[in-house]
């Protein structure tokens, strides 16, 4: 077994894993997946988006950003209004209620990576996203 132990694939999965219980921990009372935690985080900070730019920033085929956008203003958390450059288009905001869910998103998300740093040290967590950033960036 110390052989897979030393493949990349094999080590990223094992901190794969380590993230997703520690997002299911910190995320399961709110019923949010990361998919739809990131969705909601990009039009918090990009207000009027379209799903075009949702699609394209998180690599999604647009058919199933549009699914996940339904369940965002299902649950009243977003709403689609006419872009104010192209009616024919619509664009995405957060709704008075999307806004302060943001604030448990955002208390969820902050414990979630207290937790990450106390498992892996603050040093490796600052240095893995350092690294993890450098790829997207070139």
């Amino acid at each position: 077994m110390s052989s897979i132990t030393s493949a990349l694939g094999f080590q990223l999965r094992m901190l794969d894993q380590l993230v997703q219980r520690s997002f299911q921990a910190h995320f399961q009372a709110l019923e949010i997946t990361p998919t739809l935690y990131a969705i909601l985080t990009l039009i918090d900070a990009n207000p009027l988006c379209r799903q075009t730019d949702l699609s394209n920033a998180l690599k999604m085929h647009q058919p199933n950003l549009v699914e996940r956008v339904g369940v965002l203003i299902d649950r009243g958390l977003i709403a689609a209004r006419a872009d104010p450059n192209d009616r024919r288009a619509n664009a995405l905001q957060l709704t008075f209620a999307g806004t302060h869910f943001m604030d448990k998103l955002n208390e969820a998300h902050d414990a979630h990576i207290a937790e990450m740093k106390s498992l892996l040290g603050a040093d490796v967590y600052d240095t893995l996203m350092a690294n993890l950033a450098a790829p997207a960036a070139g």
